[in-house]
């Protein structure tokens, strides 16, 4: 079944403006398409448009969309009136293509503590998106996200000896993980498994795995002494 789409598309170009501005635009697309089928008509339908062939990460209506899912399943989250923009605004290079480069600040410390496959370079590409989508990752430049401290813990697993350091990476109180939001209502489809993996990441420095830092220790006891 066809059905119509009102979209509201952040669009920017970094050659050509300076600011980013909005291109309101109605298409008519089939229910079985593909998010990526999408991009490819409003390729033909919009003058210099840029998305990723590679990547069909967007934001919708301000939730990360990160699979190549069904229009008619999008339909069904979003309804018919969609404001589409990049997932990372402030590295956007043209459209919905991002420039990665801008995002590999975390990647540049991890590579001092550990040598890195080819699998896990890829798994950091994959978590991009979830960079920056809690307020506190928007508001505080430094932070690094959500999406690299699960990248983190995926790691310290692949690297157990190297996982103090890697921790040491993600354990500030002003902008490591336990400054961490869950991504539940932030993301579709949405993962479990996320937040999951960010709550035990938490729990493991109040308890002192790996780093038995004293500040984080204390702090858990004095939060459960302040409960009792």
């Amino acid at each position: 079944m066809k059905v119509k789409l009102d979209l509201t598309l952040q669009r920017f170009n970094i050659k050509l403006h300076y600011l980013a501005y909005e291109c309101c635009h109605t298409t008519i697309v089939q229910e079985t398409m593909l998010l990526s089928d999408l991009y490819k008509q409003l390729d033909s339908e919009l003058d210099d448009f840029g998305y990723d062939k590679k990547s069909v990460c967007v934001i919708i209506n301000g939730i990360l969309v990160y699979e190549d899912v069904e229009i008619g399943v999008l339909c069904e989250r979003f309804g018919y009136q969609w404001r589409v923009e990049s997932f990372a605004p402030k590295a956007t290079q043209h459209d919905l293509i991002v420039n990665r480069e801008f995002l590999k600040t975390g990647l540049k410390q991890v590579e001092k503590i550990c040598t890195l496959t080819q699998e896990e370079y890829d798994m950091y590409d994959s978590l991009m998106p979830f960079f920056s989508l809690t307020p506190i990752s928007k508001s505080l430049e430094d932070y690094l996200g959500e999406g690299f401290f699960i990248f983190i813990a995926n790691l310290a697993k692949n690297h157990p000896k190297k996982a103090h350091k890697l921790y040491e990476l993600i354990d500030s109180p002003t902008n490591g993980v336990m400054n961490a939001m869950l991504l539940k209502g932030r993301i579709f489809p949405e993962k479990k498994e996320f937040d999951f993996t960010l709550l035990a990441l938490q729990k493991s420095l109040l308890q002192g795995y790996p780093l038995n830092n004293s500040f984080w220790i204390d702090y858990a006891k004095n939060i459960a002494t302040e409960v009792q």
